[in-house]
C-alpha cells in the first residue's frame, strides 16, 4: 500500500484519482468513483484502490459543500476553484453511505486494521462522514 498517512489524499491512488479529477468538469468522476463502491453487495470484495478513490471524491463533495480540510491538495483546490457547481443532497449522501461501506467491509479497513494506525484511520473516517451529514 503506497500510503504515508491516514489521511484521504495520503496514498497513490487517490493522488492518481486527482490527476484524473484535474482534467475533468463537473461531478462525472466523483459520480464514478462513488458508484464503484455503492453498488458492490453489501458481502461483496470491496478493493483497496477503489475505497482510496472514493474516500479522495468524498472529500472533495465535503470540501464542495463548505467543510473541507484545510490540508487539501493544491491541486484539488485548483479544481475547486474551476468547478463552482453545489453537489446535490442525493450525491452527497451517495458520498457518505460509501464512507461508511468502506470502514465497515473493505480491503482498505482489512489493510489498516493490522497497523498501529487503525484508530487514527477510523477517526479520518468517522471525521469526513461527520463532514458530509
Amino acid at each position: 500500500m503506497g500510503t504515508w498517512g491516514v489521511g484521504a489524499f495520503e496514498n497513490d491512488d487517490a493522488l492518481d484519482w486527482v490527476a484524473e479529477l484535474e482534467e475533468t468538469l463537473g461531478f462525472n468522476l466523483i459520480e464514478r468513483s462513488l458508484d464503484q463502491v455503492n453498488e458492490l453487495l453489501k458481502d461483496d470484495y470491496l478493493e483497496a484502490g477503489l475505497a482510496q478513490n472514493a474516500l479522495a471524491a468524498a472529500e472533495v463533495l465535503a470540501a464542495m459543500a463548505g467543510r473541507g480540510r484545510a490540508d487539501l491538495p493544491e491541486a484539488v483546490r485548483a479544481w475547486l476553484e474551476a468547478n463552482t457547481d453545489q453537489p446535490t443532497p442525493k450525491l452527497v449522501r451517495v458520498a457518505a453511505r460509501a464512507v461508511k461501506r468502506i470502514g465497515a467491509n473493505s480491503e482498505l479497513a482489512e489493510l489498516w486494521a493490522a497497523t498501529e494506525h487503525a484508530a487514527a484511520w477510523h477517526d479520518q473516517l468517522i471525521d469526513l462522514h461527520t463532514r458530509l451529514m
